[in-house]
């Protein structure tokens, strides 16, 4: 996985369902093929990564499963 900027009209398709367009320089996680999500701005002090970014580290927190009845 990659944090890069999103390319004029590249699509991201939310866990919540549906397809959103994306413009051109979008913050995200992508891996080859596709984004995976967007770069959470809101869990952030900063508001915009500049292009001149050149290490950003994303940390994250294991979920536990949930149970299927």
């Amino acid at each position: 996985m990659t944090l890069r900027f999103s390319r004029a009209g590249e699509e991201y398709r939310p866990l919540g369902g549906g397809t959103e367009a994306l413009p051109e320089g979008i913050a995200v996680i992508a891996d080859e093929t596709k984004i995976l999500n967007l770069f959470p701005y809101r869990d952030s002090i900063f508001p915009k990564i500049p292009s001149k970014t050149k290490n950003v580290v994303v940390l994250a927190d294991k979920v536990g499963g949930v149970a299927i009845d």
